[in-house]
């Protein structure tokens, strides 16, 4: 994704984007624009149109005559662009994303986070996109929104790429790659929506702690406290948040239970109210495949950039690993970093050590 919006360069081959569209990306930064008006956000999602925009907005502030020849032809492409109604589509996409009128002009910083979510959100969407990029749009989202969001995509004439969990937005998707139908599931197919539960032993359900809020710390479940897949793994935190899990059965082997806890600091006492009974955070789990084949996977709710920086969840998947691959577990597997690893939700925080500890 990120190659394809033009975020990282690519080891080999070109991403060509035919002259004359456009490419729209849903920015994850969700304070980048805090200088800026909310409906000055929305036209930045059209990078040309703002750029006329500004410029002329300039000239005719401090005007001359001598500019009067690119003023006029600032207007032609401001018209071409249809401009003129920019900032009327502009807020009307607003309100349908639930944005009343008298905040419009205020400023990006001044907006809760959930609200910051749907301005980002209006920007990608702006000025019909030719190609519209999308990681997890539906994050943070209510489910009104991811609704109006549905529909909008339903009819959206152009190119989506999206990355997305929320099943409203997957089972409208022309194509569906790496995610389902799964083929070579040891001789048959399984779609998208049987994958979770049947292979992994669960799809996606709900967040039971508060999503970016809440965080999930790793509770050895006591039965099966001597597995070989939790040797030396006895402190496991994520800033993560604990999900909801209602499809494991007697069968299934828990490993570990989430326990949620107030803040995203490691050291954040657990919240009463949620963790009676804990919901699963690792298992294995058997299956039967299309072709009465069985297997067996690992699996658990965490997996963040930021949940990696745990040492001893990245070495419960070495372990399982070595597990589900017939090997012999080492008594303390290396799960050391290759290269440094400073995280954040959204991508990476370059020489920022302990990043989510000091926030």
């Amino acid at each position: 994704m990120k190659i394809i919006a033009g975020e990282m360069d690519p080891t080999s081959g070109r991403v060509i984007l035919e002259p004359g569209k456009r490419m729209s990306v849903l920015n994850q930064n969700h304070n980048m624009f805090d200088d800026h008006t909310v409906l000055d956000t929305i036209l930045m999602g059209n990078k040309v149109l703002h750029a006329v925009k500004t410029e002329m907005d300039a000239l005719y502030l401090d005007y001359k005559d001598e500019n009067a020849d690119r003023i006029g032809e600032l207007q032609l492409q401001f018209d071409e662009m249809n401009g003129w109604n920019a900032e009327s589509d502009a807020g009307s996409m607003l309100s349908n994303l639930g944005i009343s009128a008298e905040l419009h002009y205020n400023l990006m910083g001044d907006l809760e986070g959930k609200m910051k979510v749907r301005v980002l959100l209006a920007q990608a969407l702006f000025g019909n996109p030719d190609v519209l990029i999308m990681d997890e749009p539906t994050n943070d989202l209510d489910f009104e929104t991811i609704s109006w969001l549905e529909n909008f995509l339903a009819n959206y004439e152009n190119t989506v790429l999206v990355v997305e969990h929320e099943e409203l937005i997957i089972e409208n998707a022309d194509h569906i790659i790496d995610v389902g139908p799964f083929a070579g599931v040891h001789g048959g197919k399984i779609t998208f929506k049987e994958f979770g539960p049947k292979v992994m032993g669960e799809g996606w359900v709900s967040h039971h702690g508060k999503h970016k809020v809440e965080g999930a710390r790793g509770v050895v479940e006591p039965a099966n406290a001597k597995h070989p897949i939790l040797r030396s793994v006895k402190d496991v935190f994520g800033p993560s948040d604990v999900y909801g899990i209602n499809a494991l059965t007697s069968k299934d082997t828990i490993l570990l239970r989430g326990q949620v806890t107030e803040n995203l600091n490691p050291n954040s006492k657990p919240v009463a109210n949620k963790n009676k009974p804990m919901q699963p955070l690792a298992w294995l789990h058997t299956y039967v495949s299309p072709n009465a084949s069985k297997g067996t996977t690992f699996c658990t709710t965490m997996g963040a950039s930021v949940d990696l920086v745990s040492e001893d969840l990245r070495r419960l998947i070495v372990n399982a690993t070595y597990h589900l691959c017939g090997l012999e577990v080492p008594q303390k597997a290396d799960a050391a970093y290759v290269d440094p690893f400073y995280p954040s939700f959204y991508g990476y925080t370059k020489n920022q050590k302990n990043y989510w500890i000091e926030r």
